[in-house]
């Protein structure tokens, strides 16, 4: 038994175990992770994997991962979508910086208005998105710290999760953005029918990487903590546009992983 790693509250309780993957950032492990479970935390509403790979040891694996891996487009992403609508609505010009920006395809259909910044832990995917117009600034948030200049927009997409403690996080980005300015983040929601039904074997906890998983109610309990405003929540279905074979990828993900995982790995594969 642990104590939150957001709030550090005893209050947890525990939902089940996580089924073992043995892919990590798109390239296969040779060592076994160890066994995780889910937990939530009764005072923040947090839910978090436990145990989890220590910072040094997850900044390894994620350096060694396969660039090839997380491969998007614009017209199907949603969040994306999302983002920059709002980016374009409330700001005609400015700076953004997107960390995690793997390869830069965010970033990307913004540069014609926009200075763009990102952060990026591999090496491949962090020359792909320099050879796009952006300028990485560092590795990761925790080595941005000492930036004497701020953002209008900061925004991270698919990287929360990915937090030993989300709150942190959401304190080091709230430090790059001007006082006007605006921070979007996205995520998965344990707040949704499905996640809830299936529990610690909802396919979104498949992934090694994922450490920390936020809803509606963390997003207020870290606002409040942080003297932050919630402007907008925004939930969407990462499908997007109706897509047949994505729509019966996403299908199988939930019928395979809670059965057996390892199919569902070499699913993925495929």
């Amino acid at each position: 038994m642990t104590n939150c790693p957001c709030c550090y509250s005893d209050r947890i309780i525990r939902i089940g175990e996580i089924p073992k993957m043995d892919t990590f950032a798109g390239n296969k492990l040779t060592v076994a992770l160890p066994r995780n479970d889910l937990f939530k935390c009764k005072n923040c509403n947090l839910h978090f994997r436990w145990p989890y790979l220590n910072k040094e040891q997850l900044a390894k694996l994620y350096q060694e991962g396969n660039s090839e891996s997380w491969q998007y487009t614009f017209k199907n992403k949603v969040d994306w979508q999302i983002a920059a609508n709002l980016i374009k609505e409330r700001f005609t010009e400015g700076s953004i910086l997107d960390i995690g920006c793997w390869d830069g395809k965010f970033l990307e259909h913004l540069k014609e208005n926009y200075n763009l910044y990102g952060m990026e832990i591999n090496s491949d995917a962090a020359i792909k998105s320099s050879k796009k117009g952006i300028n990485i600034i560092a590795k990761n948030i925790y080595d941005a710290q000492s930036l004497s200049f701020k953002f209008d927009v900061v925004t991270a997409f698919d990287v929360i999760e990915h937090m030993e403690n989300p709150l942190i996080f959401l304190e080091f980005m709230s430090r790059l953005v001007k006082d006007n300015g605006t921070i979007i983040i996205s995520s998965g929601n344990t707040e949704t029918l499905t996640w809830k039904i299936q529990g610690s074997r909802y396919w979104y906890c498949q992934n090694p990487e994922h450490i920390s998983f936020i809803n509606k109610k963390w997003c207020f309990y870290a606002a409040k903590k942080l003297n932050l405003q919630i402007e907008l929540i925004k939930k969407y279905a990462s499908l997007g546009r109706f897509n047949l074979i994505k729509s019966i990828s996403d299908v199988m993900q939930n019928i395979i992983y809670p059965i057996t995982p390892s199919l569902l790995a070499n699913f993925r594969k495929v």
